[in-house]
């Protein structure tokens, strides 16, 4: 006679050994989850805050409709508020980091304010050689990606005063660019970021009352 081990019943120890493996199974898995979640929350916080450019050896000449000035005692250039007037300049980063960054768009100065400077053409090329810097390098419209080690440089023309929020009312000088603001792009995620720059773009009305004799012109 044959035994049929199959219908024979699990011991008590068997019995309750399935539970057991079951709950470390999913106790796993939960960790799994957890590491994976606080992983990505870690690396998106880190691509927010992940800003590796610095100021680069060139930087364009500011020019404008109305009168332009050098304050070498501000570290500053200053031009004379014409509402609506175009104004222009350029400037350079390289990226000190580990990591490419991409540069998406730049915004209003003066947080878009009546007498802010309005970008309308944005313009760059980058690379690792001094080609970045010569007159004759064709240069492209944003996005603009700078990868680890390399330079960048840029120029923007636009306007100072937007007409249609009205008429700007100020006096004085407003210092207005000692940083470029930016949306940039790193990895999968985009975030606004303050682009430097080694020197700053001023404007106002009576320019030149406020300039130092001797050490401006």
């Amino acid at each position: 006679m044959s035994l049929n081990l199959e219908n024979l019943p699990a011991s008590p120890a068997t019995r309750g050994r399935a539970p057991k493996l079951m709950t470390a199974r999913r106790r796993r898995l939960w960790l799994v989850v957890v590491t994976l979640l606080l992983a990505g929350a870690a690396a998106s916080l880190f691509v927010l805050r992940y800003q590796p450019l610095e100021p680069g050896p060139w930087g364009g000449d500011v020019r404008a409709d109305s009168e332009v000035w050098t304050s070498q005692a501000a570290q500053a250039v200053l031009v004379e508020f014409e509402h609506g007037a175009t104004m222009s300049y350029g400037f350079s980063l390289r990226n000190d980091g580990l990591l490419a960054i991409t540069i998406t768009e730049l915004h209003p100065g003066e947080d878009g304010s009546t007498c802010g400077f309005f970008p309308t053409s944005v313009r760059g090329v980058s690379g690792t050689g001094s080609a970045v810097y010569k007159a004759a390098t064709t240069l492209q419209p944003l996005p603009l990606t700078v990868a680890p080690g390399a330079h960048a440089r840029i120029e923007v023309e636009g306007r100072l005063g937007d007409p249609a929020l009205g008429t700007c009312h100020f006096d004085g000088v407003r210092m207005a660019l000692s940083s470029i603001p930016a949306t940039v792009r790193v990895a999968w995620m985009s975030h606004h970021a303050e682009l430097p720059i080694d020197y700053t773009i001023g404007w106002g009305r009576n320019v030149e009352d406020y300039l130092t004799p001797g050490h401006d012109r």
